[in-house]
């Protein structure tokens, strides 16, 4: 049995009212006052929405540009920081002999643990900045569908103001901005873990 229109199924009479639903008529007209209007709002909105992109990828930029630096500064650092402690030399018990070994593993571990605590902190800022864009845009949303209803952005044929009106897609596209400021504050706190256990068991356990 060949598939119906839904025109062909509104034109014939319909012997059950339960097995197709009646759909809320459509918008016929707007006046154009209205039209110009809608139209009005829908630039602004729009515009804002692109001003708020652009926020979040100036934000993202930084945040990558800084963590770049962090970790090619923390790459340099760590081959200093291996060859340090294995000058320490376990098994040293003379402290005048011991102290003056120890002292470059001591700055090269603080430094490297400033780096890392550094890069924490820039990811959390980063993360406070970006979540503010992105509560700015769900805002703008909310106040976009409050000014014009769905049948009137259907009548003028109007795509949503972000993520083409899908609310699945827009989640998809904010998943890096989520994400990766929680990466980096998970990796950099586990790193400054490390250091801590390391120059630990270097000055007190050796």
């Amino acid at each position: 049995m060949q598939s119906e229109s839904t025109e062909q199924l509104l034109e014939q009479p319909n012997p059950s009212d339960e097995l197709i639903p009646i759909p809320a008529a459509p918008l016929q007209a707007l006046s154009a006052s209205r039209i110009r209007e809608i139209f009005r709002l829908y630039t602004i909105y729009r515009n804002y929405v692109m001003h708020e992109d652009l926020l979040i990828s100036q934000r993202l930029q930084r945040m990558l540009i800084i963590q770049g630096f962090v970790f090619a500064a923390t790459g340099s650092l760590l081959s200093n920081f291996g060859e340090a402690l294995a000058s320490t030399g376990e098994g040293q018990s003379a402290i005048s002999d011991w102290v003056p070994r120890l002292a470059p593993t001591l700055v090269y571990g603080g430094f490297l643990l400033v780096l890392a605590i550094s890069g924490a902190l820039t990811a959390y800022v980063a993360q406070g900045s970006l979540s503010a864009a992105i509560g700015a845009l769900k805002n703008l949303r909310r106040l976009w569908a409050a000014s014009v209803t769905k049948e009137e952005r259907q009548f003028v044929h109007l795509p949503g103001i972000q993520g083409g009106g899908s609310k699945k897609i827009h989640r998809r596209g904010n998943r890096h901005i989520v994400w990766l400021p929680r990466f980096f504050m998970a990796v950099w706190s586990g790193v400054s873990i490390l250091l801590v256990i390391v120059l630990v068991k270097t000055v007190f356990f050796r």
